[in-house]
């Protein structure tokens, strides 16, 4: 019932409706996701109900994610169903980010887990990877390294969530570097642009520009959050007109991709920035777009950050009341996202440490292994010497006990 709603509600700003239109990494307009989902209940042709399925999911993972994670589940089904290890790791990858995004922090790295063994894997490179719809992957071993690469990407973003900086950011860069082994642009972007996030403001300019550069060589055009994060930068800066036309520049390519938690974002930072400069009357107008954009994502971090912005632009209007009450829905929120962040990061400890320990006893099983085919080796070289020791020493014996015997008889 709240997908409906959410829906109903995607309805009223049109401007969503020009989703992003690249055939070549499963974004679909509207009005395809609409004949999509018309055609996939009586579609019986399972390989094009798969392609369906991750399309669906790409199309409301970012401002529905329950959605989302609905069809990418449908999606892992199907490719279990079919024994297509790609696509099944590129489910697991779709499903663990829609999960964090829901804030199943624990269940999201679980997935992304899975993903990276299925996608890790050289023997999964068959011919499944016709079906990808990945730019630049023109056979299996490109396919099978996009997939590993956004699942690393997505796992960062994770990390991140989870208080772990320093893999965080291991995760981005090895996203990047496997990103440019194969060439894929899109890859390559999005592992700078997350790296960016990480770094001081010049550094974070120089990064997200390299990477807006990768995105235009590629032909991708989703690049609404790198510009935010431009804006971001300016604005440590103190350079608030900078960051403002990064802003609205970012806003504009939200709007164009159906990106809706990041135009959440994007408005949320439009409104702080007018605060900064004391023009309540902007301030108030672009917190209100956030909180329209946040409750259709749900996602209680977009809806947080919205609430603050309107207590924050109350504030200029010294209307307490309503800065009041919108600072308690925000510290409601936040104080919910840090308890289950926290909870999340005892289970995430303790399932690291598991994986750790069974890891180190493969290890020591596979040495364990190893030195007994080493030993089994060395018996059977052992044996071998032995064996023709003694057919050495028969044969010396044979000689001796020959030149040992009398010399013939003469005949008379």
């Amino acid at each position: 019932m709240k997908s409906l709603i959410k829906i109903f509600l995607l309805c009223l700003l049109p401007a969503f409706t020009m989703a992003q239109k690249d055939p070549t990494w499963g974004y679909v307009t509207a009005q395809q996701a609409d004949s999509l989902k018309r055609s996939v209940v009586n579609q019986t042709n399972d390989t094009l109900k798969l392609a369906a399925f991750r399309s669906l999911g790409f199309y409301y993972q970012d401002f529905i994610a329950d959605s989302g994670l609905y069809f990418h589940e449908q999606q892992l089904v199907l490719s279990k169903k079919l024994n297509m290890k790609l696509w099944q790791a590129d489910a697991y990858s779709q499903a663990g980010y829609c999960l964090s995004l829901l804030g199943d922090y624990m269940k999201s790295y679980e997935y992304f887990t899975e993903a990276m063994k299925l996608a890790d894997d050289k023997k999964n490179e068959s011919e499944n990877w016709r079906l990808w719809t990945f730019s630049n992957s023109e056979n299996g071993h490109d396919a099978r390294i996009s997939i590993l690469a956004q699942n690393y990407q997505m796992m960062g973003n994770l990390l991140g969530q989870l208080g772990e900086r320093e893999k965080q950011r291991s995760s981005y860069e090895e996203a990047f570097k496997l990103g440019e082994s194969i060439n894929n642009g899109k890859v390559v972007y999005t592992g700078l642009s997350s790296i960016s996030n990480l770094l001081p403001p010049d550094s974070a300019i120089m990064f997200t520009t390299k990477a807006l550069n990768y995105a235009a060589a590629a032909g991708y055009r989703r690049t609404g959050a790198s510009l935010g994060n431009l804006a971001l930068a300016y604005y440590r800066k103190g350079m608030y007109d900078s960051a403002l036309a990064f802003a609205y520049k970012s806003i504009a390519i939200n709007l164009s991709d159906n990106y809706v938690r990041s135009l959440a974002g994007a408005y949320s930072g439009v409104s702080g920035l007018y605060a900064r400069q004391n023009n309540k009357d902007s301030s108030l107008l672009y917190a209100n777009k956030a909180l329209g954009a946040a409750r259709i994502t749900g996602l209680p971090g977009s809806l947080q950050q919205a609430y603050q912005r309107l207590s924050d632009a109350y504030q200029l209007y010294n209307k307490t009341d309503s800065a009041f009450k919108y600072e308690k829905l925000s510290n409601r929120l936040n104080d919910s996202l840090k308890n289950a962040r926290i909870a999340s990061l005892t289970k995430y400890q303790k399932f690291a440490f598991d994986e750790q320990q069974r890891l180190k006893k493969l290890d020591e099983e596979k040495t364990a292994y190893a030195n007994k085919m080493n030993m089994l080796g060395l018996v059977a070289v052992l044996g071998v010497i032995l064996l023709i020791a003694i057919i050495l020493f028969r044969n010396n014996r044979q000689k001796q006990k020959a030149s040992q015997l009398p010399p013939p008889k003469a005949v008379a």
